[in-house]
């Protein structure tokens, strides 16, 4: 059984939902096939959901984000003043990168002043 949605981003009762909706698929099979109950679940979700221990690697397969495409784990969303885009250092896929974020998203939220790469090589 695989979940819906990203864990990070969701409402902790959305994930309470999701836990007992499984748990109970878990206890039906555990009850009907007491010798290979697990093989019927991903061990990731059993590990998730059963023994508490999360995986991230597993919730970005789930929702659509590949081991080898590049992933953010670090964001430092920046307004460049000249431009007047946001834009953040991320870590991606073993090196640090600038990145634009999404300007509709980021419009009225303060953020850090820095120039941007772009800004930065027109000097």
């Amino acid at each position: 059984m695989r979940t819906s949605a990203g864990d990070s981003y969701r409402h902790p009762e959305e994930f309470e939902k999701d836990k007992a909706q499984f748990m109970a698929n878990y206890n039906y099979m555990k009850l009907s096939d007491p010798e290979n109950y697990e093989d019927w679940f991903d061990k990731e979700a059993i590990d998730k959901y059963v023994r508490g221990i999360f995986n991230p690697d597993y919730n970005n397969t789930l929702f659509g984000v590949a081991r080898n495409e590049k992933t953010s784990t670090t964001r430092i969303p920046t307004r460049c003043e000249k431009c007047k885009k946001p834009w953040a250092i991320e870590y991606m896929s073993n090196s640090f990168e600038e990145n634009y974020l999404d300007v509709g998203l980021y419009h009225n939220i303060p953020m850090v002043k820095g120039d941007c790469k772009e800004c930065r090589e027109d000097k």
